[in-house]
């Protein structure tokens, strides 16, 4: 059975009613497969991840959300493959992933990823930016799912048109020499295999 999708709707909805329970001001990067349906570049995703500067914002929305209806996935627990700081869910299916600086142990909103970031919306004190095409790039090739899992996301990113020279800095500055590193060559080498090349998988295959 597939797995339940979620429109850019849903998660605005969700988003906003979150809103209304925040006293203080929230500021929530979107990455993933969520940042990509906002972008329209593809119809839904399964959840939502949402990245924050540091832990005092992630808590303000999760607070909220849990106001909002939403439940604590995992109560307690956080050893989740994309090392989430919290996992919710509501009624309806819809997942949000709530990250607190990093994502995977190892890639951090940075400086540089925050001045590529884009504001979206604003939901009454929380203000939503949608990570660039370039770090959702990035993000998804340093999961650790099997192939073909995010393959047609990579897919459709590099084909949308990508700033490479942003993607390889921040590679560089951030992913080479990490242990994420190797869950990013595995990815890069699958679509080598499927005829698909770019700067990036050229970069690493070089070593």
């Amino acid at each position: 059975m597939s797995e339940k999708q979620f429109s850019k709707k849903d998660i605005e909805e969700a988003l906003r009613e979150a809103g209304k329970h925040l006293e203080r001001e929230v500021k929530a990067y979107l990455i993933g497969g969520c940042a990509m349906t906002f972008r329209n570049l593809k119809p839904s995703t399964k959840d939502a991840d949402l990245l924050f500067a540091d832990e005092i914002e992630e808590q303000r929305l999760f607070k909220a959300l849990i106001h909002s209806g939403f439940k604590e996935l995992f109560p307690g627990s956080y050893d989740v493959p994309l090392k989430a700081k919290d996992i919710l869910i509501n009624e309806n299916g819809l997942q949000f992933d709530l990250f607190s600086k990093q994502v995977m142990d190892g890639l951090h909103l940075s400086p540089t990823m925050k001045k590529r970031a884009e504001k979206f919306a604003g939901y009454g004190k929380l203000a939503v930016l949608l990570g660039s095409k370039e770090d959702i790039y990035l993000f998804k090739a340093i999961t650790d799912r099997p192939f073909p899992r995010d393959f047609e996301d990579l897919l459709t990113l590099q084909q949308s048109g990508l700033d490479w020279e942003a993607v390889i800095e921040e590679y560089q500055a951030q992913v080479r020499g990490s242990p994420i590193e190797e869950n990013l060559r595995k990815k890069m080498e699958q679509l080598k295999r499927q005829g698909i090349i770019n700067p990036l998988n050229r970069l690493v295959a070089k070593g």
